[in-house]
């Protein structure tokens, strides 16, 4: 059975071909809504592809959400996975990390406050987590004000997006 990070990471693959296919139909939504309210007049055939244009536009939003979320749960569960194998061990930097189960019960717990608006990544930090049942490489940025916050990437993921989220741990004060 393949596993929800395979599929999402599929799905990323793609993405660039899916938005271009909601993307495509919605300017010429909005090119002929604005042809038939400027220059033809005609209010009803306007409100139409008004309609269809807000309609396409959330689709790409919702789908677009739902695929981040989607995204974060395979991460962490494939963390989770991980760490119940035989000789786990975490790298930091390419550096052996001895926190390890508490570093994947931050992950698994995602008791994460609401970001602060205005803040981004800053400092890159290499996690790579091993054991006998895989393994998995991520990248996180220290957030530049609340600085025992950071923004997790999965770096497996190919495309246009590379699955951001947020976790929160003390543990990385040294690096």
């Amino acid at each position: 059975m393949e596993k929800m990070i395979d599929f999402i990471s599929e799905i990323y693959q793609v993405m660039g071909v899916i938005v271009a296919i909601f993307c495509f139909p919605l300017v010429i939504f909005f090119i002929i809504s604005v042809y038939f309210k400027v220059f033809r007049r005609n209010r009803k055939k306007s409100v139409n592809f008004a309609v269809a244009f807000v309609v396409n536009l959330a689709l790409i939003g919702g789908g677009s959400f739902l695929l981040k979320a989607f995204s974060a749960i395979a991460v962490i569960n494939e963390i989770d996975e991980i760490a119940s194998g035989h000789n786990f061990s975490v790298k930091i930097n390419s550096v052996d990390f001895s926190s390890g189960e508490e570093l994947v019960e931050d992950f698994v717990s995602r008791n994460v406050p609401p970001k602060v608006s205005g803040s981004h990544p800053t400092k890159k930090i290499s996690v790579e987590m091993k054991s006998s049942l895989g393994e998995i490489e991520l990248e996180l940025f220290r957030d530049s004000r609340e600085h025992n916050l950071y923004w997790v990437w999965y770096t497996g993921y190919r495309g246009t997006h590379n699955g951001s989220f947020l976790v929160q741990t003390d543990l990385f004060s040294d690096y």
